[in-house]
């Protein structure tokens, strides 16, 4: 049954990938993706606790085969490098249609929020810090 699935799985993801080869070709810096971001939590020892999920991201290089990402809403400094035939990117609204509803936040809205240990918490909007 394993072997099915892992079959399964891999006939899947190489018909993502050629299906999405003309906007792989096409990608250029400023534009939105998403991506696989494995965000390292303070426990992280060997890469054991990493939070690992599909978030919004800019396209700040493209250079040899290879696109760098930044993740919004995320430190400038944390950017990641993904070849561009990596299962790890995808069109923007492929895997995150409902980022946008972050920003639409204000103070006393609650919302589950992960902490840098995976673990769930009910919160509340205090403050609205803007970035720009």
């Amino acid at each position: 049954m394993i072997d099915k699935m892992n079959a399964l799985t891999e006939m899947y993801e190489n018909s993502r990938i050629l299906a999405e080869q003309e906007w792989r070709e096409n990608l250029r810096p400023g534009q939105y993706i998403d991506a696989i971001n494995l965000y390292p939590t303070p426990s992280n020892v060997n890469n054991e606790h990493n939070i690992k999920g599909w978030c919004p991201g800019k396209v700040t290089q493209i250079k040899d085969g290879k696109v760098q990402v930044a993740f919004l809403g995320m430190s400038v400094r944390q950017q990641t490098l993904y070849k561009l035939d990596s299962l790890y990117i995808a069109p923007h609204g492929t895997f995150t249609n409902d980022f946008d509803v972050r920003y639409k936040l204000k103070p006393g809205d609650e919302f589950d929020c992960c902490d840098d240990y995976g673990i769930w918490y009910k919160s509340t909007v205090k403050r609205i810090y803007n970035d720009g």
